[in-house]
């Protein structure tokens, strides 16, 4: 089933800014601790309800709005146009909580049919379009298709 408009995910990577760039303390690993993940998710899920603009597409009777995996956070938008404002909503939600955008890590992508969307600034930063990346292993295609993925993961690579 494809969604009657045309969604867009935009790839976000939050980073504390007290984290950042500072090294782990001897013994510790922030990504061992279980309660981190949590964490995060409660994290996006405050930003989400405090955004002034939403991201959200609809399936049929189902609204979606993000997608939390670990320290990744994919937006659904109904229209690139959208891009510049959920951004821009995005990281004014964030700053009270100390986060901000991994803008090197930030893509657009369209997901479905329609054109691939064009970059966008939002506050200085470039966030650029992609037509694939890798996201948990898999291959997301803009053409909506597994094919690029299975192909991508039963072809022998040379080394």
């Amino acid at each position: 089933m494809r969604p009657r408009t045309n969604p867009q995910a935009l790839e976000l990577e939050l980073v504390s800014n007290s984290l950042a760039d500072s090294e782990p303390h001897p013994g510790s690993d922030r990504q061992g601790c279980l309660l981190v993940p949590a964490f995060f998710c409660i994290a996006i899920d405050w930003i989400t309800e405090h955004m002034p603009t939403h991201p959200r597409i609809e399936v049929g009777l189902n609204r979606f709005a993000y997608l939390v995996y670990a320290y990744d956070t994919s937006l659904f938008l109904p229209h690139d146009q959208d891009s510049t404002k959920i951004l821009s909503s995005f990281c004014s939600a964030e700053a009270p909580l100390g986060l901000r955008v991994s803008w090197a890590k930030t893509k657009l992508q369209n997901l479905g049919s329609g054109p691939r969307p064009a970059a966008v600034s939002v506050k200085g930063n470039l966030a650029e379009p992609v037509d694939t990346f890798v996201y948990l292993c898999g291959l997301q295609s803009s053409d909506g298709y597994c094919w690029p993925d299975i192909k991508r993961r039963t072809t022998p690579h040379m080394e």
